[in-house]
């Protein structure tokens, strides 16, 4: 900042201005500010019962119920041999409270808490992941550059080092399409539509891949990257989630 320069006194024009020279100069150390200031002025509360102090207290990650089998297929998606996806996600509910604060409320540090409820459940089905890759849904560069971080890729990465699987970003967005949490049911199927494409060239290609997302509601996000990645992949594509309202 400049010699003398106190942002507590300063006039709005010149707050306004240090705002866009944070921006310009570090985005990151920008938005490290405002979740700094986001745990201050918003502690953190159990997304369940609200209890100050952590964003899911023991006794309601206990209460988050899984599927006794977290595998199923996607109904018209030929693409996707199946999913893992071991939580019911419900409106409302602990779960779906904790993931919409990880996403909209800059809390990429929540990844930790979710990877610890899915992990346990991931690695009795080890198996089932041998010879795979995880590749992370991509979020378009504006997006990512707003948010701060890929909640999907942070949940790939504790999982594929959780699993011994390699972590590869094979898929870029090149559409920066609207949030598919802000549409009807009718809009999400065609939001997506060509809006993956492969990023890298697959030169050894693994027998398995997964597509790593938070949630699937519809399936039109894993089914667009999936149907993008079919392009340079002949193996069997699958996608592991952490939860799914279908």
């Amino acid at each position: 900042r400049p010699p003398g320069f106190n942002p507590c006194q300063a006039s709005c024009s010149q707050k306004v201005h240090l705002v866009f020279i944070i921006e310009g100069q570090n985005w990151s150390m920008f938005t490290s500010l405002l979740r700094l200031a986001k745990d201050i002025v918003f502690p953190l509360f159990c997304a369940g019962c609200k209890k100050e102090g952590t964003a899911l207290c023991g006794t309601c990650a206990r209460s988050i119920k899984n599927f006794k089998d977290p595998w199923f297929r996607l109904p018209d998606a030929p693409e996707i041999f199946r999913i893992f996806a071991p939580f019911r996600y419900e409106e409302g509910k602990t779960l779906a409270t904790l993931i919409h604060l990880y996403k909209y409320g800059f809390a990429f540090e929540l990844h930790k808490i979710l990877c610890e409820l899915i992990l346990p459940l991931l690695l009795t089905h080890k198996e089932a992941f041998a010879e795979s890759v995880l590749v992370p849904i991509p979020l378009h560069k504006k997006r990512l550059k707003w948010r701060g971080f890929n909640h999907a890729g942070l949940i790939a990465q504790e999982c594929a080092k959780a699993i011994h699987a390699p972590l590869i970003p094979l898929l870029c967005r090149r559409k920066n399409t609207k949030p598919q949490a802000e549409l009807t049911r009718t809009e999400r199927l065609t939001n997506l539509q060509d809006a993956f494409s492969t990023e890298l060239k697959i030169i050894n290609p693994p027998k398995r891949v997964f597509l790593v997302d938070d949630v699937v509601s519809t399936g039109s996000t894993l089914t667009e990257a999936a149907r993008a990645l079919r392009k340079d992949f002949d193996g069997e594509i699958n996608a592991l989630v952490i939860a799914r309202n279908i």
